[in-house]
């Protein structure tokens, strides 16, 4: 009898712990594209783009390295954490932020696009990675 009483809230208790971790995650993802519309309103880019999931990630390569194809660099394994790394960069020095918020884009990118969709930093325009990088070879 109190086996059967366990069981019940073992699985009850499991149930709780799986509905908090899936209703955090759909917060995350809300507020990610909530800032992320903001950020391609500032672009000049429509803010619905943000919704879409993979074309979100085209619009925001697009909008700060001006090459929107650049987002599958970022699903290629192993190789992808340094593509990231390089679109944190680059999407915080083409809103006018530094190299320190790009370390915090990179772990924290749901807070970040809230802070720099509604904050005061305004869009400078994309920035060419491949020009950048013929730029320092060239030296």
């Amino acid at each position: 009898m109190f086996d059967f009483l366990f069981e019940i809230i073992g699985y009850s208790i499991a149930a709780f712990f799986i509905m908090a971790v899936c209703t955090i995650s759909i917060l995350f993802v809300v507020i990610h594209c909530l800032g992320r519309g903001a950020m391609f309103r500032k672009a000049g880019e429509a803010p619905w783009a943000a919704w879409i999931p993979f074309y979100s990630d085209y619009v925001m390569c697009r909008i700060t390295m001006s090459h929107g194809y650049y987002f599958l660099f970022g699903y290629i394994p192993v190789f992808g954490w340094l593509a990231n790394i390089v679109y944190a960069v680059e999407t915080s020095l083409s809103f006018g932020q530094g190299y320190v918020f790009a370390v915090l884009y990179f772990f924290f990118p749901w807070i970040c696009d809230m802070i720099l969709g509604f904050g005061k930093s305004d869009y400078l325009g994309a920035r060419d990675p491949e020009k950048q990088l013929e730029a320092i070879f060239k030296k």
